[in-house]
């Protein structure tokens, strides 16, 4: 769970993921990071955003011109939050050491609102401006590349609920532990979409399903098609060489997440065991 030093970590994770931090900050961060899973999987989905927004400036350039008519609207801004952080800055953290990387964030959102990219395949392929349809791929791709260990490695859905309570605000409606030959394995403890949500992990030999439950408060659920492999309304994405299945059930949203195909993930649907939520 977060606790009381996550807002200064989290304005220090850019800098640590770029080695930019000096031996004794970079041992604070990492201590930090091994005792809170939220910071630990801003870490991942921060990393994760760097490598899509390489791809896209290698994908698509805008005008030359752009890039210095941005800064110099920007620099207003970028004054006037330097002097805010100033006023209640920690000394450990002082704000100039991100002053440049907080430039450089304005300035890329000022390029997205003036359409920048959002046209581009790259934005069309990871399903334009519904997170939804991205993020849960996106942490799915980067827990499998890091190889990081599961936050809670069980078999048992009795051991995950419980230890969810607490965690996340919602009740976890597992039932199951194997489903179509897929073992339930553990979870994980994700932060993205602005909410605390679980990821359930399920492994066929080498094959594996993630099924993330989050609650459905403030996100635009995508309109599905009624799949009668499933029996219910899904809506489905493929992202890159992965899918997203997305449904909701009474408050919880669901998005399962794999590499395989459909038709085995609308027959995993079609297996879960989930309590009423």
């Amino acid at each position: 769970m977060a606790n009381s030093n996550c807002d200064k970590f989290s304005d220090a994770l850019s800098a640590y993921a770029d080695g930019e931090l000096s031996p004794q900050e970079t041992a604070l961060i990492e201590a930090h990071l091994g005792s809170c899973a939220v910071c630990r999987g801003a870490l991942a989905a921060l990393k994760t955003t760097d490598r899509q927004l390489k791809a896209l400036r290698q994908e698509e350039r805008a005008p030359e011109d752009l890039w210095g008519k941005v800064m110099t609207s920007v620099s207003t801004m970028d004054r006037d939050a330097s002097e805010q952080d100033d006023d209640a800055a920690d000394p450990a953290w002082s704000a100039s050491r991100f002053g440049r990387r907080r430039s450089m964030g304005i300035a890329a959102g000022v390029l997205l609102m003036l359409g920048v990219g959002l046209s581009s395949p790259f934005w069309s392929r990871f399903g334009g401006k519904n997170p939804l349809i991205v993020e849960p791929v996106n942490d799915f791709i980067t827990f499998k590349v890091s190889e990081r260990p599961l936050d809670m490695a069980a078999t048992d859905p009795v051991a995950l609920k419980k230890w969810f309570q607490g965690k996340v605000d919602f009740r976890l409606p597992l039932k199951g532990a194997e489903i179509d030959g897929y073992r339930l394995v553990g979870s994980r403890l994700c932060y993205f979409l602005n909410r605390r949500l679980s990821a359930l992990m399920y492994e066929r030999n080498a094959a594996r399903i993630s099924l993330y439950v989050m609650t459905g408060e403030d996100l635009e659920i995508p309109k599905g098609a009624w799949e009668p492999a499933a029996s219910r309304e899904i809506a489905s994405f493929a992202v890159e060489n992965y899918r997203n299945l997305i449904w909701q059930d009474g408050e919880l949203v669901y998005a399962l997440v794999s590499d395989q195909p459909k038709d085995d993930m609308l027959r995993f649907v079609a297996g879960l065991h989930l309590d009423s939520a």
